[in-house]
């Protein structure tokens, strides 16, 4: 990611400070309960999070206003950040052990002496915290952390920060928020990131080779002209090999970013998730690198994989591993703040998407895709590869217009039907075009 020193430094404190609430009483007995289906008691139970912005608050008060994603990232780790997050009764009092918080407050120190900073907790947050334990409420806490601009979230502040620059702003919120929740859930788990998929032609051409026989020697020219670093806008008809050829075209990415692969519907995308585990893990039901995702995929591997891991499946749903097959909707939610969004911005940068069969959908969902498509690849540098086997020429100019320096491959196996794709692009304006035609 091409960001500044303070984004690092920021994300840093937020990683130490997200979960440093939950020394609390009132969260950890609650959070343990066996009783009432393990749900909360709201009289007594306090969320974390809100402790842990009160502590964040002793240290870091001044740079709510300059850059307050540390502040937001904290807030808003577990649920949308909003006046509803901290509605509880202002009546319950805070109760923790002082050595828990001399705990905590060591440990903090401890980690922040790393970036040079020297801290004892000592301010403003500890003497609201303590009161509020003593003699005071949970009142006093609120009212002390309301005044402050990350809590107030229609404060003028707040709002007049992100409306002077609001894509690049919310951009920056969220790739900070996707590699907080990246380090929440790798630290939680005890999972180290594995090692990234070294997803080259050799995978391809070994999968090839096992299902066609040793006699294959080479690409078709049409897939052979996918090796390219660019957007491209394949034609070619069912069964010609479009599927190889993007999948050529995703080994040029850069390397350690993601593949995501859309598709229209459900069985489609199970089924080229089950193509593409087989060529990258063809001795396993599943691969640690491969992921499918859309709204029946978690029971469907439940099915088919025996050592399904649900807690994974979180990750997955967010674009974690190397490779995912998603339905196109999937995609699309970067711009609905649905979901873990963030992580889904986060993974997407520099990305190489696959778009299936673009000519199947509906001028409102095709108005999302291409609008979607305009802001990955001018914020984010996501490269797209869209492929269908029939393209009107309406469809054809919209994505002309829309897919940056895009090169058009197309083929067909019978000369009269490339003689008639010929003429159907003879007018192109300019635009780079390939026609290849392949009978061998």
């Amino acid at each position: 990611l091409e960001e500044d020193s303070t984004f690092w430094q920021d994300l840093y404190v937020a990683i130490l400070f997200h979960d440093a609430g939950k020394f609390v009483l009132n969260f950890q007995r609650e959070n343990r309960k066996k009783a009432n289906k393990g749900k909360p008691d709201w009289d007594l139970y306090i969320r974390h999070e809100f402790i842990s912005c009160v502590l964040l608050l002793d240290r870091y008060t001044e740079l709510c206003d300059e850059r307050p994603y540390a502040y937001l990232a904290v807030a808003a780790h577990h649920k949308p950040l909003g006046q509803n997050l901290w509605a509880t009764s202002e009546l319950k009092q805070v109760e923790y052990k002082d050595k828990d918080l001399r705990i905590i407050e060591g440990w903090l120190a401890s980690r922040l002496k790393a970036m040079g900073v020297t801290w004892s907790f000592e301010g403003r947050a500890a003497r609201r915290l303590t009161k509020a334990k003593t003699g005071g409420t949970l009142k006093n806490l609120r009212d002390y952390a309301l005044k402050q601009t990350v809590f107030n979230t229609v404060s003028s502040d707040m709002l007049d920060y992100f409306s002077q620059d609001p894509v690049r702003r919310r951009l920056r919120y969220a790739r900070f928020m996707g590699l907080l929740h990246a380090a929440d859930w790798g630290g939680s788990g005890h999972n180290l990131p594995a090692a990234p998929l070294v997803f080259d032609e050799q995978y391809l051409l070994a999968y090839m080779r096992r299902k066609i026989g040793a006699s294959f020697e080479r690409w078709r020219v049409f897939q052979a002209d996918s090796k390219i670093k660019g957007n491209v806008l394949a034609i070619a008809p069912t069964g010609s090999g479009k599927t190889e050829a993007s999948l050529l075209w995703a080994t040029q990415r850069t390397p350690g970013t993601r593949i995501i692969y859309c598709l229209p519907t459900k069985v489609t995308s199970n089924a080229i998730y089950r193509r593409i585990v087989d060529m990258v893990a063809p001795d396993k039901e599943n691969s640690e690198h491969v992921a499918v995702v859309h709204s029946g995929a978690k029971n469907y591997r439940q099915l088919v994989e025996e050592d399904f891991d649900e807690m994974g499946y979180l990750s997955d749903k967010s674009f974690g591993r190397d490779v995912t097959v998603c339905t196109i909707d999937q995609l699309l939610t970067v711009g609905f703040n649905l979901g873990h969004w963030q992580m889904r911005t986060l993974y997407l940068t520099k990305a190489s998407v696959i778009i299936d069969e673009i000519h199947l959908y509906q001028p409102f969902t095709l108005g999302l895709i291409v609008q979607t498509m305009r802001y990955l690849q001018e914020y984010c540098g996501v490269r797209f590869y869209v492929m269908t086997a029939t393209l009107p020429s309406q469809l054809r100019s919209l994505l002309e217009q829309n897919l940056l320096d895009v090169e058009i491959i197309a083929d067909h196996e019978k000369p009269r039907q490339t003689a008639k794709l010929l003429a159907v692009h003879r007018n192109l304006a300019g635009r780079p075009t390939i026609i290849r035609t392949d009978q061998n």
